[in-house]
């Protein structure tokens, strides 16, 4: 009997299956995008009320994003599903398309969470309503949680993007609003520690803005769960070595905001990671983006697998 399709089906197969049996990159990227959404501002010497994000900013912006080219971004101060709709057309409309999004609506409406993907999500995770204890009162987490799982040749992986309470506070009793950060550090990391004990699986990341230093409580709050490693902060630089991320024109300061943490278990997978500098990222935001990649390969027993011959 003829075998004339054999080859063309064989070849198909090492098409499809190539990346799988070779390992794949994942680049995962956050990036504060800076009040992309109706914000009170100064045009031509005249303050708006309510003016959306500048032209010349989201142009820049979506140069930044293609340059960047991660397959997973996380955003922060978005202004919700309408905004995240024009950024996705727009990028779409310069060749760099990401079909899939979600957008997270929390108790702070203009500066919202949301993952842009290459991929198609297996799963979304919506915490928008997270209860914290401060000041002696019941409160919310003012932006919510957000994570989305991403399917592997290892399995799901769950990337988890958050943004903490600004040092911007009118409470004279916690002038930089570190006790508020802490409260939402612990409640974070307890939903996440919750939600990835049912789900079976320790391959996980948080990433977005702290809006505190590597070295506070905070970072230490997110990292460490009943006394034992939780989350691994990562220690990404730019090209010329220089770890901040973020820029206060106004009062002339340089800090690092913006972070990535790792569970222990991607260590083994992590690749490069890097403060993504190139221009024009200081037109497009006050925050610089941080990204991670990881390289994973399939379990042992699929590498060696051989692909069927018709």
């Amino acid at each position: 009997m003829p075998v004339r399709h054999a080859f063309p089906s064989f070849c198909l197969f090492l098409c499809l299956a190539l990346p799988t049996l070779s390992g794949e990159t994942l680049r995962i990227a956050t990036y504060n995008v800076k009040n992309y959404n109706l914000e009170p501002r100064f045009i031509e010497g005249r303050r708006e009320a309510a003016y959306p994000k500048p032209e010349k900013e989201k142009t820049a912006l979506r140069q930044v994003i293609k340059k960047l080219d991660a397959d997973v971004l996380a955003l922060q101060e978005i202004g919700g599903a309408p905004f995240v709709a024009e950024l996705q057309s727009d990028l779409a409309r310069d060749g760099c398309a990401y079909p899939h999004s979600v957008t997270l609506p929390g108790p702070d409406e203009k500066r919202q969470l949301t993952i842009l993907s290459r991929r198609p999500f297996a799963a979304v995770h919506r915490f928008p309503e997270i209860p914290v204890r401060y000041q002696k009162t019941n409160n919310l987490v003012s932006r919510g949680l957000l994570g989305v799982d991403i399917q592997t040749s290892r399995g799901p992986l769950t990337v988890y993007t958050l943004h903490l309470k600004s040092r911007l506070t009118d409470d004279k009793s916690d002038p930089s609003a570190l006790a508020q950060r802490l409260a939402e550090a612990t409640a974070i990391r307890q939903t996440i520690a919750v939600r990835q004990s049912a789900a079976k699986h320790n391959r996980f990341l948080l990433l977005g803005d702290c809006n505190d230093q590597p070295t506070s409580a905070v970072l230490r709050r997110l990292g460490q769960n009943d006394g034992k490693e939780f989350l691994r902060l990562l220690q990404p630089q730019d090209s010329r070595g220089e770890v901040w991320t973020y820029h206060n024109a106004r009062d002339g300061y340089y800090s690092r905001s913006d972070y990535v943490l790792i569970s222990p278990a991607l260590q083994q997978h992590l690749g490069k990671q890097e403060v993504f500098d190139q221009p024009p990222v200081l037109d497009a935001s006050d925050h610089r983006p941080v990204y991670l990649e990881l390289k994973i390969a399939p379990p042992k027993n699929q590498s060696k697998r051989t692909p069927p011959v018709n």
